[in-house]
Formats: C-alpha cells, structure tokens, sequence
C-alpha cells in the first residue's frame, strides 16, 4: 500500500481540475499544473489592449450547446463480454456497457440512494413486501412504455431458473410475484424478509429491458438486440471488437445528482476491447481511445506526468480470491484447503504481481468494507503450517518434481483465471506458491463466462479467480456462499444449514448492529472452512484524455457516461 498514498495524494490535491466530476466516491487525478495560465502572460507591457479584455476567458462557463457533440471512445479490458443482457451476466466490465443503455429503479452516489425509474419504495414492517411508485413518461428506446407492468416481467424474468441468471437471479433475493396495483404502482412479494431489496436494486445487472423487445425476438435472442430505457441507444456490435451506441435525444429521466438533465452531450459512445494492457495504453496515447479500464500499476505515474486524468477507487464487496470446490479431488479435503491458505506468500504477490498498489485481502470480505470483522484473519504465511497439514491428510511423500504424493497419486489441482496481465500474474504466484509446500497447480486462462463452471455439478476445476463488487458485502455473499446459488454462483459447493440461515439473517434486518453480528459469523464459517483463499483487494483505476469532462463512478465502482463531455 506504500505506494498508492502517494497517488491518492496527488488525486485530493487536483480533483479540482476535473471541474464535471462530482462523485465523493472516486479519487482523481488530474492534468499536471502547467494546464493552468502561464504567469509570463500577466504583464505583456507592449500590448495595448484594455486591461478588461483579458478576463471573459476564466468567466465563460461551458453552456449546453457548447458541451454537446463528439464520439467517445472506450477501450476496455474485456473482449469476452459475452452478452448484453443485464439479467444474464455478472461480469464487471459488461456492467461498465449497461450503464449506457440501461437505468435502474434506484440509483446510488455515495452511500445514499436516489431515484431512478422508481419514485420512491416503501416496505412493509416485515420487509415481506415493498410497494414501488414508478416514474410516469418513461419510455423505452423501441417506444414502449415503462410501467409496473413492465417492472413485474422484469422480476420475473431475473428469477426464472430458464434465464440462468449469475447476479440479478441473485440479487432479486426471495422473491415471489409482483402485485400491480395501477400502472405506476407495484407491490413486489418476497417468500422471505428481504431489508436490503432497495440496495440490490441500484445494481446494474437489475436493469429495466424492454418487455416488448423480448417478445418480439425471444429472451435468447435479446442479448443481441438490446432496448433499454438509458441515455443511449444500441446501434450494432462487431462480437469481441466493439459496440456502438448512439444519444438518446428523448431521454429527460435522470437521477438528481447528475450534472444536468435532458438528453446526454456525447452523440456517440463506441467500446473496443483490448485485453493487452498496452493495446489500451497505447490508444490512450496515441489519441484513438478518450477513456481506458485496468491500468497497470507501473504505468500510473507516467500517465499523470503525461497530463491524462486517473480515476482511481478500491471496490468494496468480494477481493479477488481463489474460490475453493469442496466438492472435487483435492480440494474436497479441508486440510488442503486450509494448507492452501498458509502457503499464500503476500510478500510474493506484491513483489511480482501488486507492487504495492493494491492491498493484500486475508478475508472473505474487502478490507474496507462494511462489516469486516478482522476476526475473520485466519491465516498467516506459515508454509511449514501447510506441510504439517498436508501430512496430516495423507501426502507424506514428495515425488522427484518437489511434489507429493499420497497413495502413488500427485497431489494437483485445477485452477481457472481470465485472460488480465493481473490476473494472469497472480496465477502465477499461486502456482509458485503452492510448489513451495509440494502441491502442482496446473493454470488454465479461459473466457470469462467458464471462471462460473466451477460452481456445476461434476465440475473438476477446483479454483477459479473470481471476486466482485458491491456497496454491501452482504449480496455478493449469499449469491457467493447460499446452498440455493448451487449450479450457478455457489463457487465451493459447500453446503451448511448454519451458513445458509445466516446469510438468510443477513438480509431480513437493515439494523447495522445486528448486521455486523451476523456478518461476523459469516465470514467466520466460510474462513474456517476454508472456502477460497483471498489473494488481492481490488483498485479499479481508469485512465482519460484531458479534455473528457463529467467523467465518475459509482458505488460499485462502475463508470457513468451521462455527463461526460469532450471539453472544446
């Protein structure tokens, strides 16, 4: 972490200069002071120009007319995004492409939450029921009209087993039906208390689609022909190469806390996908991409020097971690999962992998997130610990390659992780790190979508780099952790009655005290148990040409496009 002060420092310090950017939640950084006036101008003695003249430049705000126009170019790091349908996906930079197209029922800047496509919710004593009042003119970019017609088919499709949901099936919880009572008001049903439904629904994979779209070209097929509601609207998409929305002139429904309101400044928005980090380096110099995704923590302070703008957040929720099947050979005994976790050398990730610029994560939960509990810290880097462990369980050999062996079979294991320089890095380091205590990790790099076969019956993959953000810890683990996400976002396979009625807990009380409680012993059994090895916090960090104004991200943090203009 050493580091990333610094750079948190500078950001605090020239966050002005990113005059559009308003949310509290993202540090900026900026242009480098020579942007500002150079002082030999103050005093040109031989010019004879009243002094007046030279002030209108400071005073003359951009107008609305001035800031509109222009195409925006974004390249990020995902080329495997696989869908652009909110309902199916969970993949963080799919959601970075939803926020185009897509709004929300409830929006939230900070920790506080705002309306979107919902006017206000209200649940009942229980959190068995709330009742939606919906925002009225909304319609969708195929001309239909949002209503909580449209709001019940939208549940209902997220819970439906046939659209094989990995986050909103999640996220819309225990939910049951949707009572209409008029065309502006819903009353959404839950089997079970549900206290943070107004949270999940500031997720951006509980986007509103067009009811109408689906049935005209089937749910399958919608991935393909997206309509939203959102600023802009779909054009066309070339598969792993780019997708281009263009402005939605009729758009008039933004969250309050926005910059303006109407129709957004920007005509275009086009996003390329590059998984090199120096394909997206190298379009951000050159001029072809105004905005880039997942800086390489050794090019940050060259960018800043360089005079482009860095945007940089640590996601609260999940850290990155080696999610653990408890259900396939070896990792189905806890004394290798537990020798695991004792083998992780953070001194070893951060000199190859981190660089200090991002914290070591030694629980289920972010640091910095709501409800750690430090309680939680099990394990220390102790190899000898994980060999004492791994006889205890059987492999007191060790064969001529330095690994063991129990009963003449080697003890290895399957681990997934994506196509990223940080993620392929950190599969590195995993590898060598379990070698050091005798255990073979054979790494494969697969597409996005296959890191979630972990969670299927059967499956021999026995770790997969998976973590995810939220502004409660608590939705990502019950998606992560409950014995109803088995077969699709279950990762450890591990069932407990216990584990489940807390999670369960969890989300029946918006009481923090009682919350923290239960979130305490959550973290405890899954740790104790061994369910994944925490490897890295993740620092989302983006980086943009000067003149891109109203640039900021959310919560989560994923990045808004409604504001953003390309300064004149």
């Amino acid at each position: 972490m050493k580091k990333l002060y610094p750079l948190i420092s500078v950001a605090v310090m020239l966050v002005m200069l990113l005059s559009a950017c308003t949310a509290p939640v993202a540090e900026t950084v900026a242009a480098p002071v020579e942007a500002a006036a150079p002082t030999e101008a103050a005093a040109p003695t031989e010019a004879p120009a009243p002094t007046e003249a030279a002030a209108p430049t400071e005073a003359a705000a951009p107008t609305d007319a001035d800031k509109s126009g222009g195409t925006l170019n974004v390249v990020i790091r995902l080329k495997d995004y696989e869908t652009l349908d909110p309902h199916i996906t969970n993949l963080t930079q799919a959601a970075y492409i939803f926020k185009a197209i897509y709004d929300k029922l409830i929006f939230m800047e900070g920790a506080k939450k705002y309306p979107g496509l919902a006017t206000s919710w209200t649940p009942n004593n229980d959190f068995t029921a709330w009742t939606m009042t919906l925002r009225k003119g909304v319609t969708f970019h195929d001309g239909s009209p949002f209503n909580s017609k449209v709001m019940a088919f939208n549940f209902d499709r997220m819970k439906d087993p046939a659209t094989k949901s990995l986050a909103a099936g999640s996220e819309v919880g225990p939910y049951d039906y949707t009572e209409i009572v008029d065309d502006y008001t819903g009353i959404v049903h839950f089997s079970e208390p549900y206290a943070l439904f107004d949270v999940a629904l500031t997720s951006d994979y509980m986007s509103m689609i067009s009811m109408e779209q689906v049935m005209k070209v089937g749910s399958d097929k919608f991935r393909d022909n997206p309509v939203g509601t959102g600023p802009f609207k779909y054009v066309s998409q070339i598969s792993a190469t780019e997708v281009v929305f263009e402005k939605n002139p009729d758009y008039n429904w933004a969250p309050e806390f926005m910059q303006h309101q109407g129709a957004p400044y920007l005509d275009k928005i086009i996003f390329n996908f590059a998984i090199e980090d120096e394909a997206r380096l190298g379009a951000l110099e050159t001029g072809e991409a105004n905005i880039v995704d997942n800086l390489p923590p050794l090019r940050i302070q060259g960018l800043i020097d360089a005079g482009f703008q860095v945007f940089d957040i640590r996601r609260p929720g999940l850290p990155r971690m080696a999610n653990l099947n408890t259900k396939a050979f070896p990792t189905d005994d806890i004394l290798v999962r537990k020798a695991l976790n004792f083998a992780k050398n953070p001194e070893l990730i951060e000199k190859t992998v981190t660089k200090g610029f991002f914290p070591d994560a030694r629980n289920v939960v972010a640091l910095g997130s709501n409800y750690y509990d430090t309680a939680a810290e099990l394990y220390n880097y102790d190899p000898a610990k994980a060999v004492s462990l791994l006889e205890e369980a059987g492999y007191t050999k060790v064969n001529a390659d330095g690994y063991r062996v129990k009963n003449g079979k080697v003890l290895e294991m399957l681990y997934y992780t994506f196509a990223d320089q940080q993620a392929e890095l950190t599969a590195e380091a995993f590898q060598a790190m379990m070698k050091e205590v005798g255990i073979k990790v054979n790494v494969e790099v697969v597409p996005g979508k296959l890191l979630y076969s972990i969670a299927e019956e059967g499956s021999k993959v026995n770790a997969s780099f998976i973590g995810t953000g939220a502004p409660d810890p608590g939705l990502p683990l019950i998606s992560f952790f409950h014995s109803e996400g088995k077969g699709t976002t279950q990762y450890s396979q591990f069932i407990d009655a216990e584990l489940d009625t807390l999670l369960d807990a969890g989300m029946s009380t918006n009481d923090p005290v009682k919350r923290q409680e239960i979130y305490s012993k959550i973290q405890l059994i899954i740790m104790e148990n061994a369910l994944a090895v925490p490897l890295t916090v993740t620092v989302m960090r983006w980086a943009a040409q000067p003149q891109v104004m109203g640039f900021h991200l959310d919560p989560y943090p994923h990045p808004y496009f409604y504001d953003v203009y390309l300064a004149k």
